[in-house]
This record gives C-alpha cells, structure tokens and sequence, in this order.
C-alpha cells in the first residue's frame, strides 16, 4: 500500500535521503523553503536550518554532500546553486554554478545541473571551472540524466505531428 510521506499541503518539488535515511524535501509554490527532513517511518518532520527558498534537491552517492539551488531569484535569473556538506552542516555557493535540475555522476566527482540556453554543465563540488556538457537548443522535451559512465541520457517527446518509418524484420 501507498501511503504520502508528508502530510504537507504544498506541492513537493524534489525528494532524495539524507545520510541517516530520512528523506529531503523541497517545496513550490506556496512554500519554497525551507527544505525539510522527514523520517519515513514516523512522518515527523524536521527544518533543515538556512535553507530559506531553496529547492531542487539531490544527495550525492557518497552522502557527504547535498545540492540545492536558490529558488527566490528573479524569474529571468538563474539560480545559484548551494551545497551542504552533511558532516559540518555548513551551506556553500558554488561559484559560477548557476541553473536547476541537478544530478550528481555516479562516482560523486561531478554535480550536473540544467544551465543556460537549456544545456547541461558540470561542476566539481570542490569547485572549479563550471563544463557545458550538452546543447539541448531546439529541444521541447526537458528531462534528462547521467548514466553511470558520465553520459547524457535523453528523453525526446515524439509527438503525433511527428512522422517517421521504420524497417522491420520479422522472424
């Protein structure tokens, strides 16, 4: 059986677990922050201190880190993203890190995120030199992701305007 892990009434923007095994959820809406702990058991929740209009979560493999970007900017501003280092519970600004939809490479080495003119860069959570890794220009369809070897992986929308053919076999 189904059952919600939040009894919040504000739409849950993103979820990912913490290193202790509560889940972290950000917020839209009505409520774009702070960021709060659930504990999927018991359903108490907990605020997760200065994380005030930030959303967008995603924990890194390892669980030392947790992305978040700002979510209180301007609508024509990107947002900057933010990482908590769980051990010291300390938030820093990655610098020229600016955009949303975040994942992290399976090695924990890289934090992806959406970046300007709908791409994707890449940041070490160290810091560093921001990499666009991907041009998605022209693209309608959002969503992607890494795969565990660091390559983008696509979703494309077909939609039924769209034609196309294809050569079959059959056995």
């Amino acid at each position: 059986g189904l059952r919600p892990v939040t009894e919040e009434p504000s739409l849950q923007n993103t979820v990912d677990w913490s290193p202790d095994g509560r889940v972290v959820v950000s917020f839209l809406l009505d409520d774009a922050g702070p960021l709060r702990l659930v504990d999927v058991e018991t359903g108490e929740t907990e605020e997760l201190a200065g994380t005030e209009g930030l959303a967008g979560v995603a924990s890194s493999p390892d669980g030392r880190y947790l992305a978040a970007h700002d979510f209180g900017g301007e609508a024509d501003e990107p947002f900057q993203i933010r990482l908590l280092e769980w051990q010291t519970a300390e938030w820093t600004a990655l610098e020229g890190a600016q955009g949303g939809m975040l994942k992290w490479s399976a090695d924990g080495q890289h934090l992806y995120f959406g970046c300007s003119d709908r791409g994707a860069c890449r940041v070490r959570p160290e810091g560093g030199d921001v990499e666009r890794v991907a041009n998605f220009k022209g693209e309608v369809d959002w969503w992607w992701s890494v795969d565990p070897e660091g390559r983008i992986v696509r979703l494309r929308g077909l939609h039924t305007s769209d034609i196309f053919t294809w050569d079959l076999t059959f056995p």
